[in-house]
């Protein structure tokens, strides 16, 4: 009687250890699963935001630029800057950037170039974009080195002109308002051993009642504009670094330069202010980070 009962004791003991040993192996097997549904949501959200959020979601930065001795004329002219298309799309017809703009107030469209992109040069998105915009605004163009690496710059020339845009290689238009004249540039790709005197003399004489906006595709230009005291030049070409990292910003420019100094944004020396804008598609690496695409707004204002 008593053997017959510490077998059965030894029975329930055995079924209870394995019985644990099933449960402790579930709940590996349950937890394991939950590591890879953890492991991919986050991988998945990784790809929505540097595919998608990161590089299809443009921003509509609006910025006041504070000028010296700004004519009263001319406080508040916007200028609706546009740069580094690259070929894209986006919605039919560019409508969604248009949807985007179109219930707001601007004087003028600026494009500062690399609106196709060298890898696969298709002309219409760009000249699409220039057509819709020209419907808000008037449109002025300078090229940049896409457009020249693509060889398509004669056709994309061409297209936008018969949209109605204006070009602007090494030439100055007046623009008047309010008593005023602000005086628009554009330097054509590449400029970089002539600078500033590819432009008309008189573009760069510092007169009364006359702001000089500056549209050149490469902010290196910043410098020279400095010291010919440009109240404003508007530039694209980084992609705002395209890839950045927290508290580090813009690893590189498309120049190879680490970590560059006037990547995005606006800057200031002197009287002369730059806005670098991020531009709106991608090159050579498909996706954006911590640099989405955007259009600016720039709002000349009195200081």
């Amino acid at each position: 009687m008593l053997r017959l009962q510490l077998a059965m004791t030894r029975q329930r003991v055995i079924f209870r250890i394995e019985a644990g040993e099933e449960n402790l192996a579930g709940k590996m097997f349950r937890g394991g699963l939950a590591r890879i549904f953890i492991f991919f949501s986050f991988f998945i959200i990784l790809i929505y935001l540097v595919y998608y959020h990161e590089t299809r979601m443009v921003v509509l930065t609006e910025v006041d630029v504070f000028i010296e001795d700004l004519p009263a004329g001319l406080d508040g002219f916007t200028i609706l800057h546009l740069s580094d298309l690259h070929g894209a799309s986006f919605g039919k017809n560019q409508d969604r950037l248009i949807k985007m703009v179109k219930n707001r107030r601007f004087d003028l469209v600026a494009v500062t170039g690399d609106m196709v992109d060298a890898r696969n040069p298709d002309v219409q998105p760009g000249i699409t974009l220039a057509a819709k915009m020209k419907a808000l605004a008037p449109v002025y163009f300078v090229n940049g080195n896409h457009e020249v690496a693509s060889r398509r710059w004669p056709e994309l020339r061409a297209g936008l002109q018969e949209h109605g845009a204006e070009v602007l290689e090494n030439r100055t238009v007046a623009i008047s308002r309010g008593g005023a004249t602000l005086l628009l540039s554009g330097l054509n790709y590449p400029w970089r051993r002539a600078g500033l005197s590819n432009l008309p003399a008189h573009a760069l004489e510092r007169r009364p009642d006359t702001v000089h906006v500056l549209l050149a595709h490469d902010p290196a230009i910043f410098r020279e504009a400095t010291q010919k005291e440009v109240d404003l030049v508007l530039s694209g070409h980084t992609h705002g670094g395209q890839v950045c990292l927290p508290f580090v910003g813009a690893l590189f420019n498309p120049d190879g330069k680490l970590f560059p100094k006037h990547a995005a944004g606006l800057f200031r020396q002197g009287k002369t202010n730059l806005y670098v804008n991020r531009g709106l598609g991608t090159s050579v690496l498909p996706f954006r980070f911590l640099a989405r695409p955007e259009m600016a707004l720039i709002r000349l204002k009195r200081s």
